[in-house]
């Protein structure tokens, strides 16, 4: 069955929490490059248009606004809060239907019930944001901000086209939803939040920081440490204490 980018971002209009764990425009890409990954990961054809992307960023630029910013941040842009830019931006792609002569789309997913065991899977999510590529150049996926929301917005679409194409059980499923539990005992004060949110809290809302503290407890996760063992900072910090008391002359 093939997969197409307005009927997912109209899924996901109906359920903004349950897809991006916001009402977010931006976390839109994120959620639709997660979701494509996933499909091509498990060898299916990536997230199709219904309208052509030259075709709609023409129209965007011809009757939206006259430059190339892209949509999600026009909205944002003559609207004051984000509930309103989520609800414009998905008006104007109606309009955008209405003047292609397309339906708006039915958001319905059926699982295409592929058999995992006879597929080789090509990558996966973990694999993925585990490389040093991916920890050096978030960037490049997500833009200038936001780089934590958008990553876990990015795997919870990786798992829905997972759930969609009928492996719900999948290796990266299990971990992904076993580190959010290990993390909800690391952290407490953040259980009931997705783990986007908790390290954006933890680091002040830097970008950078809440990266590196995910990648750090993450790690920390894959290795099968416990979720009260201290953070690295903490031990190099005692570490070093106990090293200048030992050099101290008596």
């Amino acid at each position: 069955m093939t997969a197409f980018y307005e009927a997912l971002l109209f899924r996901v209009k109906d359920d903004p929490i349950g897809h991006l764990g916001r009402c977010d425009v931006r976390l839109l890409n994120p959620y639709w490059i997660g979701y494509d990954y996933a499909r091509r990961d498990w060898r299916l054809g990536g997230v199709e248009h219904l309208i052509e992307w030259e075709k709609f960023r023409e129209w965007q630029e011809s009757k939206v606004h006259l430059c190339s910013q892209n949509l999600q941040g026009f909205c944002r842009l003559i609207t004051d809060a984000e509930e309103d830019a989520f609800a414009l931006f998905f008006a104007l792609y109606e309009s955008a239907f209405r003047e292609h002569g397309i339906a708006t789309p039915i958001a319905s997913f059926e699982c295409e019930n592929i058999d995992p065991g006879s597929v080789t899977k090509a990558g996966s999510m973990l694999s993925l944001i585990s490389s040093a590529a991916f920890k050096t150049r978030p960037a490049m996926y997500f833009g200038n901000d936001n780089w934590i929301q958008s990553l876990w917005t990015m795997c919870n679409g990786y798992l829905h086209a997972e759930h969609d194409l009928g492996v719900p059980n999948s290796d990266d499923a299990a971990k992904l939803t076993a580190f959010q539990l290990w993390v909800d005992e690391r952290h407490p004060i953040g259980k009931g939040r997705n783990w986007g949110q908790l390290y954006s809290f933890l680091a002040l809302e830097s970008d950078q920081g809440a990266l590196d503290s995910f990648f750090e407890d993450m790690e920390m996760f894959l290795n099968g440490e416990s979720s009260s063992t201290p953070a690295k900072w903490i031990t190099e910090v005692v570490a070093n204490v106990l090293k200048n008391q030992e050099q101290k002359p008596d």
